[in-house]
Formats: C-alpha cells, sequence, structure tokens
C-alpha cells in the first residue's frame, strides 16, 4: 500500500461548490426556498398566494442571505453562534479558583480539614445499603472527587 504525506495547505482549503459558494452557504441560501414552499402548502389559504406569505418569504430571504455572508472565512451565522456561546459560558476566573484554592490551605493549615479521613461519616450516613460495612469504601482520588468502591466477598 501506497503512503503519501497530504501538504496541510491541501487540508485547510475549504470546498467550494459553486463559485465561491460553500456548502453551508448554499444550504443557507435554499432555506427560504424549502420555507416558501412549506408557506405556501401549510399556512391558511392553503395553496394560494397572499401578501401575508410573500412578505414573510422575504424576510425569511433577507436573513438567510445575510446569515450566509462569508467574512474572513466565517460565516455570519458561524459569528453568531459563537458570540452566544461566549455569552452563555461558565464565568469562573482564574483569580476566583485561586482564591477558593487560598481558602482550602487555610482551613487546612488550621487542622479544620483533614486528609486523612478517607471515610467520610456524613456521607455514610445519607447512604442506605444493605451491605455489611466493610464491602463499601469511599475516597477521594487525586482531583478531590468522591469514589465509592463496593467489594465482594
Amino acid at each position: 500500500m501506497r503512503i503519501s504525506i497530504v501538504p496541510a495547505e491541501m487540508t485547510s482549503v475549504k470546498d467550494k461548490i459553486i463559485g465561491n459558494l460553500e456548502l453551508k452557504q448554499i444550504l443557507l441560501l435554499a432555506t427560504p426556498l424549502i420555507f416558501a414552499i412549506f408557506t405556501y402548502i401549510a399556512i391558511p389559504p392553503f395553496n394560494k398566494t397572499n401578501s401575508p406569505k410573500i412578505i414573510l418569504f422575504i424576510v425569511f430571504s433577507f436573513i438567510s442571505s445575510i446569515l450566509s455572508i462569508n467574512i474572513s472565512g466565517e460565516l455570519v451565522l458561524e459569528i453568531i453562534i459563537n458570540g452566544f456561546k461566549y455569552l452563555i459560558r461558565p464565568k469562573i476566573h482564574l483569580s476566583t479558583i485561586k482564591n477558593l484554592e487560598d481558602e482550602i490551605l487555610e482551613d487546612l493549615k488550621n487542622n479544620e480539614i483533614s486528609m486523612e479521613n478517607s471515610r467520610p461519616p456524613e456521607i455514610k450516613d445519607r447512604i442506605k445499603l444493605d451491605l455489611p460495612k466493610g464491602n463499601v469504601a469511599f475516597y477521594f482520588n487525586r482531583k478531590g472527587a468522591l469514589n465509592v468502591r463496593f467489594y465482594k466477598q
């Protein structure tokens, strides 16, 4: 079998379907036609054209054409989606995490938290099991997550 190396320039090039239009752009430009067919058939008066249907089609096609504009290699739709993802991201900052680590270290220095206690009694009290006490073990892993291990006898 022959193996050949593909240059990075070839893998990063986007496929152009018609002229300078990519597949996503063509799909975005074709959705108003599908929407127009749906509105023509589903909204009363059925199978007849009227001015609200035409206005709805024109507005939808205008919005779809704006979303399909390519700005510096990225569609306007993708830019809007990335903006919303940025707005709804979890807003935990490094300074907040550092403050929490400092508080935990202070508690450790004051012996308020003992790291040797691998079986917390409050967790054992909350879990009702019909197993003998020696068959369940609670322990914390390196990342601080609580793990439960069951042993068979």
